[in-house]
C-alpha cells in the first residue's frame, strides 16, 4: 500500500499504515520513554470546574 501526503512528515495513521509501521511504534515508545524520563509534563487528577485551562485526555 503507498502512502502518499502532501507533506514530508506523515501523519500517525499515515505511519502506522506503511511499511515501516514497527520502526514508527518503536521511535513513538522511546519518545515516550524520554518524555516521562524528562518530566516535561505530570498527569494529575483535578476538578475541571475549578482549573479553566487544563488541557482534557
Amino acid at each position: 500500500m503507498a502512502v502518499s501526503s502532501d507533506s514530508d512528515d506523515p501523519t500517525y495513521e499515515d505511519a502506522l499504515a506503511g511499511p515501516e509501521k514497527e520502526k514508527w511504534l518503536e521511535a513513538i515508545r522511546e519518545e515516550v520513554a524520554q518524555i516521562e524520563k524528562m518530566h516535561t509534563y505530570d498527569v494529575v487528577e483535578v476538578d475541571r470546574r475549578n482549573i479553566v485551562n487544563i488541557i482534557g485526555c
